[in-house]
Parts: C-alpha cells; sequence; structure tokens
C-alpha cells in the first residue's frame, strides 16, 4: 500500500512525463483509480485529506466533484482564475450598495 505522499508524488511523475507531450493544467480521477494508484481497496476521508495537503505540496490542487469524482488543477493555473470581492458579488446580488433591500 503506497501513502499519500507516494501517491502525490507519483501523479506529479506522471503529469511531468504528460505535458511533455502536451501541456496538461488540469484532469479529473475517480475514486477507484487513486485506490489503484495508492495500491488500496478502499480510500477513505482521511486518506483524500492527507492527499490534497500532499499535492498541493506539489503544485497541485484538488477537489470532489461527484461523489466519486475528483478534479485536480495545477496551482499555478487556478492562481490566475478570475478574482471577485464579496463586495462585487453582494453588489450583483443587492446592487450597488451591497446591502439587502
Amino acid at each position: 500500500m503506497r501513502t499519500p505522499s507516494d501517491v502525490a508524488e507519483l501523479i506529479r511523475i506522471a503529469m511531468e512525463k504528460l505535458n511533455d507531450e502536451k501541456p496538461i493544467t488540469r484532469f479529473q480521477m475517480s475514486l477507484k483509480g487513486f485506490g489503484a494508484l495508492a495500491q488500496r481497496d478502499f480510500v477513505d476521508q482521511y486518506y483524500l485529506a492527507s492527499l490534497i495537503s500532499e499535492l498541493k505540496d506539489r503544485g497541485w490542487c484538488m477537489f470532489q466533484i461527484t461523489h466519486t469524482s475528483y478534479s485536480l488543477i495545477r496551482h499555478e493555473s487556478a492562481s490566475k482564475f478570475r478574482k471577485l470581492s464579496s463586495e462585487t458579488l453582494l453588489a450583483s446580488i443587492y446592487g450597488k450598495e451591497g446591502e439587502e433591500s
């Protein structure tokens, strides 16, 4: 069985090699896929939380998108997302004052 650190390193290495062919900034993986990489029949939430932390240390962000599926995105790509403030969001909902009518 592999540790979350081992799996994060495998993912980092694979992405480096695949990136030589075509730049990969994001991808999806199922729990079953993580189980195969981890050499485990079952991957629990504690394991996934540790994996998220290990991936972050290697430049990747991971988040759940369905019950059994996760997305991974390079931190440098995610940091380029458009930034919105709470004031902007509130103004779009309630008008320029940003307060509830």
